[in-house]
């Protein structure tokens, strides 16, 4: 997903994957700060999911994206 993902973060993801039939995922970018090459975005939203059960759920989220330039691309390095 992005080179610095934990083992934990990792397992979660997968956790969540395997368990889950589809996903929907609205998110917004509620503050950008840029520096130079690297830049730092809050992020929130919402995920909709039905679960391998067929039970449809919510969940709000809320993270801190940080990112990387590389010539013209952004990269994203962490997710906290």
């Amino acid at each position: 997903m992005y080179p610095g993902v934990s083992s934990d973060q990792q397992r979660a993801l997968s956790d969540f994957f395997a368990s889950t039939r589809s996903l929907r995922a609205t998110l917004s970018v509620h503050n950008l700060q840029v520096e130079g090459a690297t830049a730092t975005a809050r992020v929130g939203g919402t995920y909709e999911f039905t679960t391998s059960a067929g039970r449809g759920e919510q969940q709000p989220v809320n993270f801190q994206a940080e990112l990387h330039r590389d010539g013209t691309t952004w990269r994203l390095v962490a997710v906290r």
